[in-house]
């Protein structure tokens, strides 16, 4: 954290591209505190950083799921429930804000899908 008690734009950055997740990716455990050390951050500001996000993701799925036109979309979809759908795209599969994180967000609070 700098001085200010802000993260850096590299660390919010790093986070947001879920930098940590790569040595996943490779089939390797990383835990919290690992990962916190990775952005040279603590495991608390991580936790606090990364619940932040999830939460404006949430804020915008909800206003999606207010606007009539999204739900009539929604419904137009042929995914049955319990189904998956495949992301596609630059970057939407990790990045904290993209498509694939709203649309579960999304899921997690409609009855519909």
């Amino acid at each position: 954290m700098s001085p200010t008690g802000e993260l850096s734009p590299e660390t919010i950055f790093n986070i947001d591209f879920n930098l940590h997740w790569v040595p996943a990716a490779l089939g390797l455990d990383i835990p919290s505190p690992a990962a916190a050390a990775m952005f040279g951050i603590t495991e608390a500001e991580l936790a606090a950083y990364s619940a932040a996000a999830d939460s404006e993701v949430q804020r915008t799925a909800d206003k999606l799921l207010a606007k009539p036109e999204v739900i009539r979309a929604i419904d137009r979809w042929s995914i049955r429930p319990g189904g998956k759908a495949l992301m596609v795209g630059d970057s939407i599969t990790t990045y904290r804000y993209g498509y694939a994180r709203l649309l579960a967000a999304g899921r997690n609070r409609s009855d519909r899908w």
